[in-house]
């Protein structure tokens, strides 16, 4: 009887390690590509047996290069923001490629906002 037990153990295992990579590609895919960076970041984790966490890894987001502002932004996506200043810090420029390709720089811009969005729900609304 172990050995039984053990095949659907394994099988069970497997199923659920295939459905947590199918969560990290929907995610990938519902997050908005604005630079790429976040949906870029979504890593899966395994925790143990049958266990994964798929979701933001914050260090790779912060790390990345297209992420000018170098900050986990993953709350201001998820739950908004209001319109609001961006200051660089004092002797410093604020510095990005824009969509036309060439490197911009200023004191401060005005960011207009962002709606929130429910990319988690998503996700999960998908994976049904």
């Amino acid at each position: 009887m172990k050995g039984i037990f053990g095949q659907i153990k394994k099988d069970v295992d497997a199923k659920v390690e295939e459905k947590a990579k199918d969560a990290q590609k929907i995610m990938k895919n519902v997050i908005n590509k604005d630079t790429g960076a976040l949906s870029d970041s979504v890593d899966i984790e395994k925790v143990s047996d049958s266990h994964y966490k798929v979701g933001i890894n914050t260090a790779k987001l912060i790390n990345d290069p297209r992420n000018a502002g170098k900050i986990d932004y993953t709350p201001y996506y998820y739950h908004g923001s209001r319109p609001h200043t961006i200051r660089a810090k004092p002797g410093k420029t604020l510095s990005w490629i824009g969509k036309d390709g060439n490197r911009h720089y200023a004191k401060s811009v005005k960011h207009p906002g962002n709606k929130p969005h429910d990319f988690l729900g998503e996700t999960i609304k998908r994976m049904r």
